[in-house]
């Protein structure tokens, strides 16, 4: 584009070949002009004195030598005025031809700035367009991301809470659904308050998407939980469990006419996953503790907006909540 614009400019400023010279030659043109013009000048105006003086001194005084005299005086006159002619024609008439060589190429110029401005705003929309093309392709993407928990217990604690932030962060982006399937293995219990306060903390971001839903649209949060009972369900967590006690706020957030369920199924499934708007996957990695109960070991976060994935998950989740022994009384 640079080039292209230069040689432009370059075409320009030759496309009219009978232009005057450039302004520094043609100021020393017109000096050098000026100068012999005004010598003549100055000659032909002492010429009549100088000639006179010079027949009367070598041919004395007589009619013939007036009259040469007279002649040359006139002559000395013309040559006076025409020279004063040149002059002001190399004052003002050559200046203004100039003038009017400048404007041109003053024009010349501007006409080939906003050419290249036109250019370059055309150039910066088709940058945007194309930025918004891969702005576009990017989102229909799938990625996958695996966040997950190591072996060390300071690291492992830091891991499990950045793992219950980031679920937090894709929760507050929901616009129409959740749909949770839980495992029916019970939580570990974590020693660590960083841990337990982000656990409290993903399920009371879900509570307030329940009690503040998004606006105008057909929102709905569903969650399948695992026991053969309901009495078996409360017996399998302790009281203080963040996980009991989400459970019951939303069964009364429902019963107010929320919009929330929770599905009881009497399979035996080691399995957590979050399906949210039905285009993003959290999926939960388990470990068996030797207690017997549950540990968080990872996490796949899936960005799918083309359903490639989560179809699977949110088919076999749709039969899960189809099949369900009941809901929650």
């Amino acid at each position: 584009m640079e080039d292209n614009d230069q040689l432009m400019i370059g075409k320009n400023t030759n496309i009219d070949q009978n232009s005057p010279k450039s302004s520094d030659e043609n100021n020393l043109w017109t000096t050098w002009y000026s100068f012999v013009l005004i010598v003549f000048f100055c000659f032909a105006f002492s010429l009549n004195f100088w000639l006179k003086n010079v027949l009367l001194m070598v041919f004395g005084e007589s009619i013939a030598i007036d009259t040469i005299s007279y002649v040359i005086s006139h002559l000395g006159e013309f040559l006076a005025l025409v020279v004063g002619v040149h002059l002001i024609y190399h004052f003002f008439f050559a200046r203004h031809e100039q003038n009017i060589f400048i404007s041109n190429m003053r024009s010349q110029l501007e006409g080939t700035t906003k050419k290249f401005g036109d250019s370059l705003q055309d150039a910066s929309k088709s940058l945007d367009a194309i930025n918004q093309s891969v702005g576009k392709l990017d989102g229909a993407i799938l990625k996958i991301e695996y966040m997950k928990v190591h072996e060390l217990i300071d690291q492992a604690n830091q891991e499990k809470t950045q793992i219950y932030e980031k679920a937090i962060d894709e929760i507050k982006k929901c616009e129409h659904s959740i749909d949770i399937f839980t495992s029916y293995l019970s939580e570990a219990n974590c020693d660590d308050n960083g841990v337990e306060n982000a656990r409290k903390e993903y399920f009371k971001s879900l509570e307030n998407l329940v009690e503040n839903p998004p606006p105008n649209k057909d929102f709905k949060y569903r969650r399948i939980v695992q026991a053969k009972t309901v009495e078996d369900l409360w017996t399998d967590f302790s009281n203080e469990s963040p996980y009991k006690s989400h459970i019951e706020k939303i069964r009364n957030m429902e019963k107010g006419g929320h919009p929330c369920s929770i599905g009881l199924m009497s399979r035996r499934r080691p399995t957590t996953y979050v399906i949210i708007d039905k285009k993003v996957l959290l999926w939960q990695i388990n470990q068996v503790e030797e207690d017997g109960k549950m540990d968080l070991y990872g996490m796949f976060i899936v960005q799918d907006p083309q359903r490639i994935l989560i179809e699977h998950f949110s088919e076999e989740f749709d039969n899960c909540w189809d099949k369900k022994s009941s809901t929650l009384p």
